[in-house]
């Protein structure tokens, strides 16, 4: 009991600073950079837009819990150089965002920033393709099982936070509990995972799938990890997307 308690306390502490381990800073405000303001105090989240004037489709990007915009911005021009549209942002507490981050705050920024697209960078909501890897599945799940969207891509996801650590969650709540929203989103999903993530447990993306409601695609990466599947398995990755895209493309009611 009294283990339990304590179990329970420290997790209760801890867990935003467990969750999002902000790295230094890996950049500087520029006037490149956009800005997403998300509260009345004027506290603003950092924002990059990839313009691609050919693109059909937009992919609205959340990344994981050890990286900012600068670190991931070579994932990003793959996705354009594929043929996207693609928007990123920094949680608040990363990069040159404001704020300390939680998944109450990172689900409510995420869904502004997702309401200001068709405005600001003209691509309608069912245009768009949420992509959440590891951490960023938490905001990108929680987004797609409430709005209409183009489809889904997860990448390296766990089922929920605290089940990365313990088999069976035995606290009395959870943290980005994507398991239990999986079976809620109405649009076509992509599953990515190495069969040897030591970060996130390859068992998760599996379970996660297996819930998933259909359309669904899966691509397991042999022998992959957590953070090389581009790297490693470009032909796979590049193959496995594009295949989703062609699928979207030929299924006229997707995110209906």
């Amino acid at each position: 009991m009294i283990s339990y308690i304590g179990l329970a306390g420290f997790a209760f502490l801890f867990a935003n600073k467990l969750v999002f381990p902000a790295p230094p800073p890996g950049y500087s405000d520029s006037p490149d950079l956009l800005k997403f303001t998300y509260n009345e105090e004027g506290n603003q989240v950092s924002m990059v837009f990839l313009e691609n004037k050919r693109a059909s489709r937009l992919v609205f990007y959340h990344h994981g819990n050890g990286e900012d915009l600068q670190s991931i911005l070579q994932r990003l021009q793959v996705l354009r150089e594929m043929g996207f549209a693609v928007l990123a942002w920094d949680y608040p507490g990363y990069g040159t965002s404001d704020g300390k981050p939680s998944e109450r705050l990172v689900n409510e920024i995420a869904r502004g920033i997702f309401n200001s697209i068709p405005e600001q960078f003209g691509y309608d909501t069912r245009e768009i393709i949420l992509y959440g890897r590891s951490v960023g599945g938490g905001p990108a799940v929680a987004l797609a099982a409430r709005e209409k969207v183009a489809g889904l891509i997860l990448e390296g996801v766990f089922t929920s936070v605290f089940r990365v650590g313990i088999r069976y969650n035995i606290l009395p709540w959870d943290i980005f509990d994507n398991l239990a929203l999986i079976e809620n989103i109405r649009c076509p999903v992509l599953f990515l995972h190495g069969s040897d993530d030591r970060v996130v447990p390859f068992s998760h993306g599996k379970a996660l799938m297996e819930k998933a409601p259909k359309p669904k695609f899966f691509s397991w990466f042999s022998g992959g990890g957590h953070n090389d599947l581009i790297e490693s398995y470009p032909e796979s990755y590049y193959s496995s997307i594009r295949r989703f895209t062609e699928f979207l493309n030929e299924d006229g009611d997707s995110g209906q």
